[in-house]
């Protein structure tokens, strides 16, 4: 029972770290293939940290908010980068900010109110996320087979 509690929590994992980290920045990567980008004006920018950061050595990033328009209708983006660190672009994008210099931000033609600042491709996250989460989601589905095949669990028995 335990196993299977288990494994169904490592399998949740590894599969939630897969589609979050790895196809949710290919899917925004292919969204975004056109490579059609728009002016948008920045209406914030800052460094924030993660819950623990000052304590534990959390992780900090840019955030950033602006509005874009695409022929006649306004959006409003968020997203920084799909790929790379975000803390990296906060002394360029303070500067636009200041300054009141537009930035550019690439969009999905087909639905506008995708927008991403950076698309810039990067292997790393492939090269840690992947193997990291396969691992979680075969060791989950591992436990769970074993749980579900082992004789007698169901009947009081625990393997």
């Amino acid at each position: 029972m335990i196993a299977g509690i288990l494994g169904a929590v490592f399998l949740s994992l590894g599969l939630g770290l897969l589609i979050g980290l790895v196809l949710g920045s290919l899917y925004g990567y292919w969204r975004t293939r056109a490579e059609v980008t728009v002016e948008a004006q920045l209406k914030s920018v800052e460094i924030r940290s993660t819950s623990g950061a000052a304590r534990s050595g959390g992780s900090r990033y840019t955030a950033a908010t602006y509005d874009y328009r695409v022929g006649d209708k306004p959006f409003s983006g968020s997203k920084l980068t799909l790929f790379r660190p975000t803390l990296e672009f906060y002394q360029p994008l303070s500067a636009a900010y200041r300054a009141g210099r537009p930035i550019r931000v690439f969009i999905d033609p087909d639905h506008p109110q995708f927008s991403v600042m950076d698309r810039s491709f990067a292997w790393w996250p492939f090269a840690v996320a992947v193997p990291f989460s396969l691992g979680f989601a075969v060791v989950g589905a591992f436990l769970l087979w074993a749980t579900w095949r082992a004789p007698g669990v169901g009947a009081g028995r625990e393997v």
